[in-house]
């Protein structure tokens, strides 16, 4: 990975983690529910799999955003992420979500943490040699 590239590794990597997610709960859902300690019954897996496809398209906003460098949709995503904790903890605490789930907030946090910590970091600036004008 090039060093003008390094600096947005965190969408990368979360693009990437939200794909797999998506893709496991969408093929099979069970695995992250049993992880979660979350009962998945027959009627609610189907539910599940339309969550996965939805949480596909996540990741692809991801993918895009790493790749075209677009510093807005990062910046959102940093907002977004660092506040999911707030929504879950209190679906934990007024027993809608099972304990587990708070597992999922701190990586969000995590998560938006360190895209902050990458978007905040200024890095030296990388030419590509082939693009300078010639003087």
């Amino acid at each position: 990975m090039r060093q003008s590239e390094s600096r947005h590794a965190s969408i990368y990597a979360w693009a990437g983690l939200t794909t797999a997610l998506a893709l496991t709960l969408t093929l099979a859902p069970g695995v992250l529910a049993r992880i979660a300690g979350v009962p998945l019954t027959d009627a609610a897996a189907p539910w599940a799999r339309l969550a996965g496809l939805m949480a596909a398209g996540y990741s692809l906003a991801y993918w895009i955003a790493a790749v075209y460098r677009l510093l807005p949709w990062m910046w959102a995503s940093v907002v977004l992420r660092g506040t999911v904790l707030v929504p879950v903890g209190a679906l934990v605490a007024f027993g809608l979500l099972p304990p587990s789930a708070i597992a999922i907030g701190v990586v969000d946090l995590c998560g938006a943490l360190w895209t902050w910590r990458e978007l905040a970091t200024p890095r030296r600036r990388v030419v590509d040699p082939q693009f300078q004008e010639s003087r």
